[in-house]
C-alpha cells in the first residue's frame, strides 16, 4: 500500500475506533452510568409498629426513603403490627424490625438462629396517664389499664411502675391488650381502661375526654430502661448483608439527627402520617426531641439480661436455657 494511502487509512481507523469508543462511552453513560448508584443500592424492608412521634425517624426515610441512598440501602417502610412484628422477622417477610426489647428478647427466644439484635435505640419522653377520676397512680390499684401487647414496651414499663407502687400486675390491677397505641388511646377515651404509658403530648381524642398525666415515666427508677426499643435483622440477610444492615443504622442515625433538630421535613413526614396539622406535629416533635432521646447504639449481653430478668419476674415469659449473646450482634451498632 502506498504510503499516502497507509497513513490515510490508519487515519480513518483511527477516528473510527475513537468514534466507536466515544458512542459505547456515552451509551454507558446514558443507559447504565447515571443509575450505577441505584442499581447498586441494597432493598431492605424495614418494619415499625406505629405512625407516632416515637417512630418520627422511620417515618422521615419512609417519606423519603431517597436519603438512604448515600448509604447503600433502598429501604421499604411499612407499619407491622406488634402482636405479628416477630413471626414476620423470623419468617423473613420483613428484613429489620425495630420494636420493644422485650418482644424482640421474646421472638429471638422462640426462634433461635432467626434473628440478630443489632442496636437498641433509647425512649423519648414518657408520662403515666389517668382517667379523669384517677388521681395518682396508686388510684390505679383495682382498675384497669392497658398496653398494646404482652411483652411490649408498654407492657414491661407498666408491670415494672406498678411494682414500684407495690402492686402486682394481673393481681392489683387488670392489664388489657388493645393491639395498637390508637387502640389504647381510645380505650382510654371510652373509660374501657384507667391507666396506660405513652408520650406526650396526649392526642385530642384522650384529653377530651378528661385524660391526664399523673406522673412522668423518668420518676421510676426501674421503668426506664424497659422502655428502649432494639433493632433485629432477620437471619439470614443479617450475616449476608451486613453492610447494608449496617448502612440502614447510620441512615436511621441520620434521620434520628433530623428529628432531634426539630426539622421541617420530620414535622412534615409526621404530620402527613398521622394526617394531622403541621402545627400538631411540631407540638408533638418538640415534646419528644430531648436529649437523651433517641439514642441510637450497641444492645449489650447485659441490657438483654435485665430485660429478661424484668419479663421472667414478671411471669411474661421464661428464658430457660437461652443464651442472648447469641442473638445480638454489636459490631454493627454505632457507638454512643
Amino acid at each position: 500500500m502506498h504510503p499516502t494511502t497507509t497513513s490515510t487509512f490508519l487515519r480513518r481507523s483511527l477516528v473510527a475506533a475513537c468514534a466507536t469508543t466515544a458512542a459505547v462511552a456515552l451509551a454507558a453513560c446514558s443507559s447504565g452510568g447515571a443509575a450505577a448508584p441505584a442499581s447498586g443500592l441494597t432493598p431492605v424492608s424495614v418494619g415499625f409498629i406505629a405512625a407516632t412521634a416515637g417512630f418520627a425517624p422511620e417515618l422521615t426515610i419512609q417519606n423519603d426513603p431517597g436519603m438512604c441512598a448515600p448509604y447503600g440501602v433502598a429501604p421499604t417502610m411499612q407499619i407491622v403490627s406488634p402482636q405479628t412484628s416477630g413471626p414476620a422477622l423470623a419468617a423473613g417477610k420483613i428484613q429489620v424490625m425495630r420494636h420493644s426489647s422485650g418482644a424482640m428478647l421474646t421472638s429471638a427466644y422462640q426462634n433461635r438462629s432467626a434473628m440478630k439484635i443489632v442496636a437498641s435505640v433509647s425512649s423519648p419522653p414518657y408520662n403515666v396517664w389517668g382517667t379523669k377520676d384517677i388521681k395518682s397512680v396508686a388510684d390505679l390499684r383495682g382498675k384497669t389499664v392497658g398496653v398494646t401487647a404482652a411483652g411490649s414496651t408498654g407492657d414491661l414499663a407498666m408491670r415494672q411502675l406498678l411494682a414500684e407502687q407495690g402492686m402486682e400486675a394481673g393481681k392489683d390491677v387488670k392489664i388489657t391488650y388493645g393491639g395498637d397505641a390508637t387502640a389504647v388511646l381510645g380505650l382510654a377515651a371510652s373509660n374501657a381502661i384507667q391507666g396506660f404509658l405513652f408520650p406526650p403530648p396526649l392526642p385530642e381524642v384522650a384529653s377530651r375526654a378528661g385524660v391526664h398525666e399523673l406522673a412522668n415515666v423518668a420518676e421510676y427508677r426501674t421503668v426506664t430502661p424497659t422502655l428502649a426499643t432494639v433493632i433485629a435483622a432477620a437471619e439470614p440477610f443479617a450475616s449476608q448483608h451486613q453492610p447494608a444492615v449496617k448502612g440502614l443504622l447510620q441512615c436511621l442515625q441520620a434521620a434520628i439527627k433530623l428529628t432531634l433538630a426539630k426539622d421541617p421535613k420530620v414535622v412534615q413526614a409526621l404530620a402527613k402520617a398521622e394526617g394531622k396539622s403541621v402545627d400538631t406535629a411540631k407540638k408533638e416533635i418538640d415534646a419528644i426531641a430531648a436529649p437523651t432521646a433517641f439514642q441510637l447504639g450497641p444492645f449489650t449481653t447485659d441490657d438483654a439480661k435485665d430485660v429478661m430478668h424484668a419479663l421472667e419476674s414478671a411471669n411474661v415469659q421464661k428464658f430457660d436455657g437461652f443464651d442472648p449473646a447469641d442473638a445480638i450482634d454489636t459490631s454493627l451498632a454505632p457507638a454512643n
